[in-house]
């Protein structure tokens, strides 16, 4: 919805890219999702307060890789590439 929003906001803004309907879990990650927000390829900009939906945790969780919606997320503090640490680059 954020990016729908920005998008909304750019006059000569011409397709936006969005998988919520490749994946079926997708209108359960929100609430305030109206039924079949997407109609003959046009989505409306929600009206309502902050980007229009609320994030669903309960969908969210169920729907995780890996269990653990708020666990610590040491795996990612060693990037892939491991030559690319801000805080140890360059033997500082």
């Amino acid at each position: 919805m954020a990016n729908l929003h920005c998008a909304a906001a750019i006059p000569s803004f011409v397709a936006l890219e969005h998988h919520g309907l490749d994946l079926p879990f997708w209108e359960g990650l929100v609430t305030g999702l109206p039924a079949g927000y997407i109609e003959n390829g046009y989505v409306a900009v929600p009206e309502k307060p902050g980007l229009g939906v609320e994030l669903n945790y309960e969908g969210i969780e169920a729907n995780l890789r890996f269990p653990g919606l708020f666990e610590p997320t040491d795996k990612w503090n060693n990037p892939k590439l491991d030559f690319w640490q801000p805080d140890r680059r360059w033997g500082k």
